[in-house]
């Protein structure tokens, strides 16, 4: 891809933050032959920066805070469509949408999108079954209101960040003052500093994700998932299996048709989102609308399984302006079993290496691996999405052997897969 930074007349694609999973977007715009420029929406980059591969794009504009100097400098190009990557890049992704004019997300609920309380505002005004929840920057606040809602126990968390970033149960009024204590005025891990703070009712049951990408109001599910977390390492919640669900499963037309009223009341017309949602016994609730990619790779080895997954229908969406691109309705075609199975370091130190390396990549199911940290860094306690030192990935036509294969991750886990020096 050419790098003289200048516009040649060519349809351009603006990819905002665009790391980790979307990663692959560049390249597959580019397949599509247009140009790419990437908006970097800080500097520097706070979440998922040594994943950014610059040499995939026409050119890398830094936002400095300054938007007007955005938008002179993006002019160069002749920008037709936009698109976040992580998190990040979805405020910014949105305003530039909005000021040239292209296809982009409802303004009015942009700030509920993004705010962990905001969200279930907007889900209460709609009739959708959420937590009950109160966010504040004082404590004595959260504390009022856990006394008065009654509950057994409950969720504090930053209102803006990412993962399980700062998550917490409290059974009690001391545990909810200690949790606030360690989030407020603290720089989460998105780069924002967290002048408030949720308290929500813990709700119980099973969570699960709906990925989706929407195209001029309308939706398609593009891969639906189950999540098993466990406590371990003083947390309650660190991620211990993922596995894709068939579109045919009990619970996904429930899970579907939820989030698909989910994303209407947040105002998603455009692109992807990466809904996660509690089968409670009531039915389907929201933890939270996050209207982008999914992370995590998810959408790569969601592809490996049902062949066109959110990667693949957000390029069509973003691209296939004059009609809904075909199929974009249809179900997905569960081709293969797929699941992620995040690594959990149960020990800390300087971490030396993996102790079974040539076994675990030898497994019938696996397909790759990120590894987090590198031999010399130090490894730490998995204690949330963060401080996983790997995630793998494993898909095969068998049920069985994924789950053997899985078990034996653990197994070698137990074993002592993670060599740190004495």
């Amino acid at each position: 891809m050419g790098k003289d930074e200048e516009s040649n007349g060519r349809r351009t694609c603006v990819v905002v933050d665009g790391y980790s999973a979307s990663v692959p977007l560049a390249r597959m715009i580019a397949e599509r032959g247009l140009d790419v420029v990437h908006v970097q929406s800080s500097d520097p980059i706070y979440f998922g920066g040594r994943t950014f591969r610059p040499s995939d794009y026409l050119a890398n504009v830094i936002f400095d805070g300054d938007f007007p100097k955005l938008l002179r400098a993006l002019a160069r190009f002749e920008v037709t469509a936009v698109t976040p990557g992580v998190q990040t890049g979805v405020v910014l992704a949105e305003r530039i949408g909005e000021a040239l004019g292209l296809a982009t997300n409802a303004v009015a609920q942009r700030a509920e999108r993004m705010d962990k309380f905001g969200m279930f505002r907007v889900l209460d005004a709609h009739g959708l079954l959420c937590a009950r929840s109160c966010a504040s920057g004082r404590v004595e606040d959260l504390l009022g209101w856990f006394r008065r809602a009654g509950v057994a126990k409950a969720i504090v968390k930053p209102c803006t960040s990412a993962g399980t970033d700062h998550v917490t149960i409290c059974h009690d009024e001391a545990a909810v003052r200690a949790a606030f204590e360690r989030i407020i005025n603290r720089q989460n891990r998105m780069g924002l500093r967290n002048d408030a703070v949720v308290v929500q009712e813990f709700l119980e049951g099973t969570e699960y994700i709906v990925n989706t990408v929407s195209y001029k109001g309308a939706h398609r599910a593009t891969d639906c998932w189950r999540y098993r977390k466990v406590a371990v390492n003083g947390s309650s919640f660190v991620y211990e299996k993922c596995e894709l669900l068939d579109f045919a499963a009990p619970e996904v037309a429930a899970l579907t048709a939820y989030a698909f009223r989910v994303l209407d009341a947040f105002g998603v017309t455009e692109g992807a989102s990466h809904n996660e949602i509690m089968m409670t016994a009531e039915g389907p609730a929201l933890i939270e609308i996050n209207p982008r990619l999914a992370g995590a790779q998810i959408p790569r080895i969601a592809a490996l399984a049902v062949g066109e997954a959110q990667l693949e229908w957000t390029v069509k969406a973003l691209l296939e302006r004059d009609r809904m691109p075909v199929g974009f309705r249809e179900p997905y075609d569960l081709r293969q079993r797929a699941m992620l199975c995040p690594l959990i370091s149960n020990v800390e130190g300087t971490f030396t290496g993996l102790r079974f390396k040539e076994e675990l990549e030898a497994l019938p199911s696996f397909q790759f691996a990120d590894y987090f940290v590198e031999v010399g860094q130090t490894i730490s306690l998995t204690v949330d999405c963060f401080t996983q030192p790997g995630i793998v990935f494993l898909v095969h036509p068998s049920a069985s052997v994924l789950e053997a294969d899985y078990e034996r991750v653990r197994q070698l886990e137990r074993d002592g897969l993670f060599n740190v020096a004495a």
